[in-house]
């Protein structure tokens, strides 16, 4: 009976897949992954950024019937809002009025409570399209252990995590310079693991898959004999089960993609998935698990293509509570701006204006300044500042894109120390290679496998004056990275080269017309075209923690998970050069000369305001920039006190130190 089955399943009586078929639903599928940045430059990303084709309810009905994955909340949430009265009546019934004809809702406000209050169903609609490791779980009745569906996630993981090492382990991965699909099978070979763990025949299933990726996931699909209606479904929950890895790789091909390049590492990761779901299915030669993949798989067959919202009731349920949610929300905040007072315009000139990103962080900030200078005029921009920089840093050849993910960098900017000869410059750069190499050996010496322990016995006390003057603030845990082997001295002196010139091959900075081009594009975006204060400020934000491998999170953004700084340098900068502003009066755009450009970079963990090359300040705007430096002290500690509340502190407690 068992080879009958396996005859039923691995030769279906269907016509087969053509390779093209199978080659675009692995390539759509794929294309359904959101991409997922490194840690070092991690930036929040659309989690449905490969549903925008779909629309919200259609996102929701796929994910839960494909993955099991929930984006609405529990109806109990929904009915806890209508009995606050946050949900009214009317938010209700416009909501059942939106809903489609065929999802069938209530047709009344009373009867959709009526219809919330009711228990959801004990058990939601189950993926119609099972993979192996789905069946697997069922039979050993959710134990992933058991089903060693949890060891391939694991084995796959610390496959990835040594392929996609940037240099921090301390042994590369032998076949890190292969593609990812062969460097897995070649370490196949050799990987007894699997089999150790029970996983019999495994090197041997591997190696009969062919080589080629796309081959080898047709291979799979053929053998398996997935219908052609479910196979895009089944390759995109197979990822599904190594999300995180999934997501990586596709940033990895997004990337290359927006500099005009191929990539198919998501296709490879996609093929080591399937062929180590294969594996499993060539070990279960047993009835009951061929009877359950045979019925699974006459399910995926006989479900209708495209996604049947109303299929789901109590997924169109909520649906319409959510819908009736939004419009609650929205009609508050409409209501609140059509109750705020409009303020007339100051007939005087503005003692400041101030540029500050966008991010939720910067706006208790603009409040506090607000509140401090009432008649000055802040502004909210993209806090890369409308420059879309690879910033290259001193005594580095690789620079980093600081500008929002979906852009590429226009401009090449590295980074030097101000005022300094070329010989005083190239000097610094060959100590700070130095002591970059010197820390790399040390730190080498200390994760030794032998040295750690003598390490640790012998200069554990050595520390201790360290570990106090950290846990008093008097010391940072961990030196800032930014001047990582710099002189004392040079570290002040470092900022932006925008002059046009050649660096390691490559031209950075910007040429004259560049120049103007930028600053006339960035100015008309902030809507900054005339009237300008004797002091403009440029405001970045970023983040100060320490040990925190998140820290990029923290950063700007829209500056690729970088702080604005440079950004805001480069602009000031650009905007405060004679020969742009008197370029930018021929294209209806005058400053005035008593206008200065200052560029700031906002910590969104304490409140402080840096302020970046003030000593370029004209000394006419001496009394300008002390009352700038006092108001924006003041507004840090209003900031700092706003936030207290939600860091669980006093109003009237030294905020500034807790923080710290």
């Amino acid at each position: 009976m068992a080879a009958a089955l396996a005859t039923a399943v691995d030769n279906p009586a269907r016509a087969p897949l053509t390779h093209d078929a199978i080659e675009a639903a692995a390539r759509a599928a794929c294309g359904r992954v959101a991409p997922l940045w490194p840690l070092a430059t991690f930036v929040a990303v659309n989690p449905f950024f490969g549903f925008m084709d779909h629309s919200f309810a259609v996102t929701a009905a796929k994910l839960r019937r494909v993955t099991g994955a929930e984006t609405l909340m529990g109806r109990e949430f929904y009915v806890a809002k209508i009995a606050a009265g946050e949900i009214g009546r009317a938010d209700l019934q416009a909501a059942i009025a939106a809903a489609p004809a065929e999802w069938r809702v209530p047709a009344t406000a009373d009867e959709l409570m009526a219809a919330a209050r009711q228990p959801a169903p004990a058990e939601r609609p189950g993926a119609v399209v099972a993979t192996i490791a789905d069946t697997l779980d069922r039979l050993a009745r959710g134990d992933r252990q058991v089903a060693r569906t949890a060891f391939m996630v694991d084995e796959i993981s610390k496959f990835c995590a040594a392929y996609f090492d940037e240099g921090q382990a301390a042994w590369t991965a032998p076949a890190k310079k292969l593609p990812l699909y062969q460097a897995w099978r070649a370490a196949a070979r050799f990987d007894r693991n699997p089999e150790t763990m029970g996983v019999k025949r495994f090197r041997a299933s591997v190696a009969a898959c062919p080589e080629n990726p796309i081959d080898a996931i047709a291979y799979v699909v053929a053998a398996q004999g997935l219908p052609e209606s479910a196979l895009e479904d089944y390759l995109f929950r197979a990822l599904f089960d190594i999300g995180g890895w999934a997501a990586y790789a596709r940033r990895v091909g997004f990337v290359a993609g927006l500099y005009g390049q191929a990539d198919d590492t998501l296709i490879q990761l996609l093929a080591v998935r399937l062929v180590w779901g294969y594996a499993l299915y060539q070990e279960r030669t047993d009835p009951a698990f061929r009877q359950a993949w045979a019925k699974e798989m006459a399910k995926a067959a006989a479900m209708p293509r495209g996604e049947r919202v109303a299929d789901d009731h109590d997924l169109t349920i909520r649906l319409v509570l959510h819908d009736a949610f939004e419009r609650a929300f929205q009609r508050t905040m409409l209501d609140a701006l059509k109750g705020a007072p409009v303020l007339p315009a100051p007939a005087t000139k503005k003692p400041l204006q101030a540029a500050f990103c966008i991010d939720v962080r910067s706006e208790v900030y603009r409040r506090a300044l607000e509140a401090v200078m009432p008649d000055v005029e802040t502004i909210g921009f993209a806090g890369f500042f409308g420059f879309p920089i690879d910033y290259v840093p001193i005594g580095q050849s690789r620079g980093n894109a600081h500008c929002p993910v979906l852009l590429t960098p226009a401009f090449s900017i590295t980074e030097t120390i101000k005022g300094a000869s070329e010989e005083h410059e190239t000097e610094a750069l060959g100590l700070r290679l130095l002591r970059r190499r010197a820390a790399k050996m040390w730190k080498a010496f200390k994760l030794s496998a032998v040295s750690s322990f003598t390490f640790v016995e012998t200069n554990g006390l050595l520390f201790a004056p360290k570990l106090v003057s950290d846990s008093l603030g008097l010391t940072r845990p961990a030196p800032n990275p930014r001047y990582d082997g710099l002189d004392p001295e040079d570290r002040e002196h470092l900022g932006p080269r925008i002059d046009p010139k050649i660096v390691g091959g490559k031209m950075t900075g910007f040429d004259p017309k560049q120049r103007v081009d930028m600053a006339e594009a960035v100015l008309r975006a902030m809507s900054l075209t005339k009237d300008f204060a004797r002091i403009v400020l440029l405001a970045g934000h970023g983040s100060t923690t320490v040990n925190n491998p998140h820290a990029a999170g923290l950063d700007c953004g829209a500056c690729g998970g970088h702080t604005g700084e440079a950004n805001a340098r480069v602009a000031a900068a650009i905007l405060n050069d004679p020969a742009v502003r008197e370029s930018l009066v021929k294209r209806g755009i005058t400053i005035s000369y008593e206008t200065w450009f200052v560029p700031a970079l906002h910590d969104t963990t304490t409140d402080e305001i840096t302020l970046f090359d003030v000593n370029e300040v004209p000394g006419s705007h001496a009394d300008d920039l002390r009352y700038l430096r006092a108001a924006l002290g003041t507004a840090s500690e209003c900031a700092r006190a706003e936030r207290a509340g939600a860091l669980g502190l006093e109003p009237n407690s030294d905020i500034h130190s807790a923080i710290h």
